[in-house]
């Protein structure tokens, strides 16, 4: 059975990491389905999405094959926050998080490791064509509208974060569940 897999950009800044999990639980915990920032969800921002039938054992080959890109560090920014409809399996569900300047270097990174995947014979699920760069904060049902307790920092506007590339279990849904591969260790 396969598995899924995610190659996402981890913030280096532990305050931006503490900043969207706080935010997320602050603001979306009641309201969260099957996605939520917190201990069972680690922000990121997804590069591909894939799903491997060689599980952990061997998806250290889809690292190795990342090698040039491990060392890289890329600093983006956060322009707004989105609300988006699901579609597909997330139908009747609605996403909330934080989306980031596209930039072209983010691109050009983004088609690398969708390109890199595909050489491996590894279908990506995340298409360059369509890429909308996010840090995704709930996953909310559609019956229980948006509400802020609070807005995010004012530093998540006006700060340009650093972030390194790492390979994660994710889950259908995106949830970066757990690192098992990055420059951070």
């Amino acid at each position: 059975m396969a598995e899924h897999f995610n190659v996402a950009l981890l913030p280096l800044d532990e305050n931006l990491e503490c900043a969207c999990v706080d935010f997320a639980q602050a603001n979306f915990a009641a309201q969260a389905s099957e996605y939520l920032l917190g201990s069972l969800a680690l922000p990121h921002v997804t590069l591909c999405q894939f799903e491997f039938e060689g599980g952990r054992d061997q998806v250290h080959s889809v690292w190795v094959a990342l090698k040039n890109l491990q060392s890289m560090r890329i600093h983006l920014n956060f322009r707004y926050m989105y609300i988006k409809a699901g579609a597909a399996i997330h139908e009747g569900k609605y996403w909330i998080g934080l989306a980031v300047e596209p930039n072209e270097r983010l691109s050009a990174l983004q088609k690398t490791v969708y390109e890199k995947l595909h050489d491996l014979k590894i279908e990506g699920k995340t298409l360059p064509q369509s890429y909308f760069p996010h840090l995704t904060m709930a996953r909310c049902d559609n019956d229980k509208p948006p509400r802020l307790a609070s807005l995010p920092p004012n530093e998540i506007w006006m700060t340009d974060y650093f972030f390194s590339v790492s390979l994660g279990i994710s889950d259908e849904n995106g949830v970066y569940r757990e690192r098992l591969y990055s420059a951070l260790g």
